[in-house]
């Protein structure tokens, strides 16, 4: 065992006995700043600010290194916040900005240790602030307009963390103004404008307001007609209204113009799997999309869902298996039961293992998938169907009724030779 392991083990077990002090020595007679960093977060989290200032001024006086300064320099700013003095953090903060005042770097560094202690209304607050300082400086000095912009883009991400989903609305809207006005145009402006409309229009597909998000996609796609996330999403709208066949030819035509996208290849095979005719088709797609991006749960579910729509029960019943009940078995049953977020994939497996005959275990599935259900603020539409049918399929198991799944594939035929398992009433 080597020397530096001891040495790391009885730091560990200094800070487990709260021996600081000895510790602090430790890390400074090494001058090891991985143990510095260690020993700053056990005093942090012990709330001993003032022997972690002490310790990284240390530090911080040893050593000309840019990253190991900028290192002390973010575990400061969280031991004053940690410690509720937001002010000194503040202070710090506008001292490096001194020399660098365009700079957006310092200004990350507090955001990001402010979301970490889920400080949002706090971090808000001071993005505003910085906003309103830096749009009024003239000149701009050097890397204002960057930092500017990555201020409104992180100022927009907080209202929807926040769900104050119409203010973020109309600051998208002001800042794409903003870019389209501007002569010339900021570096970067495509990009960012092509975020902004991506986000505007999700935010209004998410709050139910089509007509809206139909006109935003009229019009910023005759502004942009290449952008392929904004066929994509013109046809998850369309999903949500119910139009299904002008959904595929959207995505259609985002797969076009990104071919090699795993998640547009992902949601066309989907959409061709609910209208069950072209499924070899959607086979194919969903197969090279999970060859790109690997086993991820909505491909992984798309993949069983096009299974069950071709009559493969069994296919999709062993993918569903190691989905939902294999990994938990991995994780020692560390996971819940219903640890898989999206309530979709529950209900889809809940159908393939009645057809399967589990009826036992295709009602914890149809559980599942109501509790998950239920807990969704935004419904979109597949989840407003499970919560007004899935509730009937359990309940026509239990009066021992026939049960109305999700169709089959056009001329699939069902296989009726599969015997089903009684359900147990106690």
């Amino acid at each position: 065992m080597s020397s530096k392991f001891l040495q790391l083990n009885k730091l560990e077990m200094l800070l487990l006995a709260k021996r600081y002090d000895q510790a602090i020595q430790m890390a400074l007679r090494n001058k090891n700043y991985a143990w510095t960093v260690r020993v700053a977060h056990g005093l942090i989290k012990a709330g001993l600010l003032q022997k972690t200032l002490s310790l990284l001024e240390k530090q911080w006086a040893e050593t000309d290194d840019p990253n190991v300064r900028e290192l002390l320099g973010r575990l400061r700013l969280m031991a004053y916040v940690q410690a509720g003095q937001l002010d000194k953090a503040l202070e710090l903060t506008e001292e490096q900005l001194k020399t660098s005042p365009g700079a957006f770097k310092p200004r990350a560094a507090l955001i990001s240790i402010l979301v970490e202690e889920e400080k949002y209304d706090k971090a808000l607050q001071l993005i505003n602030r910085w906003i309103k300082n830096l749009s009024h400086l003239q000149p701009r000095p050097d890397g204002a307009e960057k930092t500017l912009t990555q201020l409104r883009k992180s100022q927009i991400s907080f209202l929807l963390q926040t769900e104050k989903y119409d203010q973020a609305l109309r600051k998208i809207d002001q800042f794409i103004s903003d870019l389209t006005s501007a002569k010339p145009r900021p570096t970067g402006a495509m990009e960012t404008l092509a975020w902004l409309r991506d986000s505007a229009v999700r935010i209004s597909i998410l709050l139910g307001r089509y007509d809206q998000a139909d006109k935003r996609l009229r019009d910023y796609l005759a502004n942009d007609p290449n952008n392929a996330e904004l066929h994509n999403l013109k046809a998850t709208l369309l999903t949500e209204k119910g139009q299904d066949t002008q959904a595929v030819a959207a995505l259609e035509r985002a797969c076009e113009l990104k071919p090699n996208n795993a998640s547009y290849q992902n949601n066309l095979a989907y959409c061709l799997a609910e209208e069950g005719i072209t499924l070899d088709k959607a086979e194919k797609l969903i197969k090279t999309a999970l060859r790109s991006e690997g086993l991820q749960s909505a491909s992984m579910d798309t993949l069983a869902w096009v299974y069950y729509k071709k009559g493969q029960f069994s296919q999709a019943g062993e993918l569903f298996f190691h989905l939902l009940d294999g990994a938990k078995e991995m994780h020692d049953d560390d996971l819940e039961d219903n640890w898989i977020p999206d309530p979709v994939i529950w209900d889809h497996a809940g159908d393939v293992f009645y057809r399967l005959g589990w009826t036992d275990r295709a009602l914890r599935y149809w559980r599942n998938a109501l509790q998950k259900a239920g807990e969704e603020k935004n419904a979109t539409r597949e989840i407003r169907l499970i919560r007004t049918r899935t509730p009937q399929k359990i309940r026509d198991v239990e009066a021992e009724k026939p049960v109305q799944l999700a169709p089959l594939g056009k001329n699939v035929r069902e296989d009726t030779s599969i015997p089903r398992k009684t359900y147990n009433h106690q």
